[in-house]
């Protein structure tokens, strides 16, 4: 593995969903799970439309070094550049997790 290679560091946020009010709405939350080496790849931007309104969205990808255990849902805040991605999907490959994520 060359240096260089996963060049971001990444904090990882993972989902978790909280118990439920008083009124039965479960809330949502993300504990800190430390720190990710990563690299943000292939950032496009587009158009999303739900239910007759528009929204801009960025996708990319985020290639995690090693096997870390990054689920649909999770964050990934880049702090160094400001973004935070949700990631859409995970798959472990050769010695990395590939992400699809967006902001």
């Amino acid at each position: 593995m060359r240096a260089g290679r996963y060049a971001d560091r990444l904090n990882w946020l993972k989902h978790q969903t909280k118990p439920a009010d008083g009124f039965g709405q479960k809330g949502k939350g993300y504990a800190h799970e430390g720190y990710l080496w990563g690299a943000v790849e292939d950032v496009a931007g587009g158009r999303e439309s739900r239910k007759e309104s528009e929204r801009q969205v960025v996708a990319g990808v985020v290639r995690l070094r090693n096997y870390p255990a990054v689920a649909p849902g999770d964050q990934l805040r880049d702090e160094g550049r400001g973004d935070t991605w949700t990631v859409l999907t995970a798959v472990k490959l050769d010695n990395e997790v590939y992400c699809e994520v967006e902001r």
